[in-house]
């Protein structure tokens, strides 16, 4: 495999001239800053983190979809094509899963910073820093579920097919989690 393909979240991943972050990284990251009151200055903030937020949810459907495609192509048996699978899972899917946690990463470390600088005083702020909160725990549970079951089972499946191991099949709880997140993504899951 060469240096520039996408090996996976628990695996050292490499990328030339790519750009995948909604957010800045983390030595650029500029954290949301919350005065007193609630101003202009914070509806700027709070459309920011829902721009960031919807940015991140579009990206895990699209990445969900795929892997939905995939797993169609999975249950038609067809083992001539596991390669390809295997490649597009590769290519198509892990790209956005990266993305995903990075920006999961930068968008939790700025909502952990704007919380811990936030005063009592300021409940509307509090407020919608903990919905967004909200919204990242969400998130991370549904990428834990893509980054561990899933994905083993998938690769388990494909790699060994393409091996010319036959008769194998995903587990029924894959396609049943893939499905209900794919039900999940599509609605608007942050309301701030």
């Amino acid at each position: 495999m060469s240096m520039n393909s996408p090996m996976g979240l628990r695996r050292t991943y490499v990328y030339q001239n790519e750009q995948f972050t909604a957010i800045p990284s983390p030595s650029e990251s500029r954290t949301v800053s919350v005065t007193p009151g609630f101003n202009e200055r914070d509806d700027k903030d709070k459309d920011q983190l829902r721009e960031v937020c919807e940015t991140i949810q579009s990206r895990l459907r699209t990445a969900v979809e795929r892997l939905f495609v995939i797993l169609e192509c999975m249950e038609e048996d067809l083992s001539d094509n596991s390669r390809d699978l295997l490649e597009d899972y590769e290519t198509k899917v892990w790209p956005l899963l990266i993305a995903v946690d990075i920006d999961l990463n930068n968008l939790a470390q700025t909502v952990r910073h704007s919380i811990d600088s936030c005063t009592i005083n300021e409940q509307k702020n509090l407020e919608w820093l903990l919905i967004v909160n909200k919204y990242h725990v969400k998130i991370e549970k549904i990428m834990e579920m893509l980054v561990t079951s899933i994905h083993e089972d998938v690769e388990r499946v494909l790699e060994l097919r393409e091996r010319g191991v036959m008769g194998l099949n995903l587990k029924r709880e894959t396609i049943l989690d893939v499905k209900e997140m794919g039900a999940a993504l599509r609605y608007k899951m942050i309301q701030i």
